[in-house]
């Protein structure tokens, strides 16, 4: 083999080389790990993980690594990433690059701007401006909650809900909670206004928020795409697949089937 031959098979060695190239990445589902003697808290936030990486889940701690098309879910103890990568050949599942995507997107935190009606993303607590739905997200279900503020929030007026594909008001309730059932196809509007106290300062605010209603051949479509992602989940403990559920409804924009 000439010199010319050798360069050439190098480079292919080298472009495949490159091309099996993998980025191992972690997530933390609930509580704590410690990375190279550092605690880390944060729900959610993909963490690269290095070759010369340790790690160790904190008790109670549950996180989901990737690495390639695999992933896999530890729990307490102290792993290397030869640890990870032992462990991921012989317990884990291949999934395709839809999940992959869902799961291993950028901190939803970081995604979403810091706006009225986002929820704290693994907390239970409400925001005064709370609502629910966001905006824009699809109803796949029969019925629909929408969800106004916290205890401290004054509704001033009434809630009313509009239809913009038919242009009908179908709704007006002086309620901070409020079930719709059986909505007909279309775009919505829902609107209000609210005061509370922020400080010193009574703050006043009016929303117009929406939410869609597909057509019934999308519902559907969606309604299997969902089966068929909580199917690929089962494996994993019940803490990662609902915080797998809340990625999966985001990155889709579908307003939760059993919030509703």
């Amino acid at each position: 083999m000439n010199w010319t031959h050798k360069l050439i098979a190098a480079i292919l060695v080298l472009i495949a080389n490159i091309g099996l190239a993998q980025e191992m990445n972690l997530k933390i589902i609930q509580g704590s790990i410690i990375l190279n003697r550092e605690v880390v808290s944060i729900p959610l936030e993909m963490i690269p993980i290095q070759p010369a990486d340790q790690i160790e889940v904190m008790q109670t701690g549950v996180v989901i690594v990737n690495y390639g098309n695999k992933v896999l879910e530890l729990k307490e103890g102290s792993f290397s990433y030869n640890d990870i990568i032992t462990r991921m050949k012989k317990e884990s599942n291949s999934f395709n690059s839809e999940f992959i995507n869902v799961v291993f997107t950028e901190d939803f935190q970081k995604e979403k701007p810091k706006a009225a009606g986002l929820a704290t993303r693994g907390g239970n607590t409400r925001a005064a401006n709370y609502y629910s739905p966001l905006d824009d997200f699809k109803l796949i279900d029969k019925s629909l909650n929408l969800e106004i503020g916290n205890s401290t929030t004054a509704l001033l007026g009434e809630v009313f809900v509009f239809n913009k594909s038919e242009n009908d008001t179908i709704l007006k309730d002086a309620s901070k909670s409020i079930k719709l059932q059986n909505l007909r196809e279309g775009s919505y509007v829902w609107g209000y206004t609210i005061s509370y106290n922020q400080g010193t300062s009574k703050v006043k605010e009016e929303y117009l928020n929406t939410f869609i209603v597909p057509e019934k051949s999308i519902i559907q479509k969606e309604k299997v795409a969902l089966a068929d992602f909580k199917e690929s989940i089962k494996q994993f403990s019940v803490e990662t697949q609902d915080e797998l559920l809340k990625e999966y409804y985001h990155q889709h924009k579908i307003i939760a089937p059993d919030e509703n």
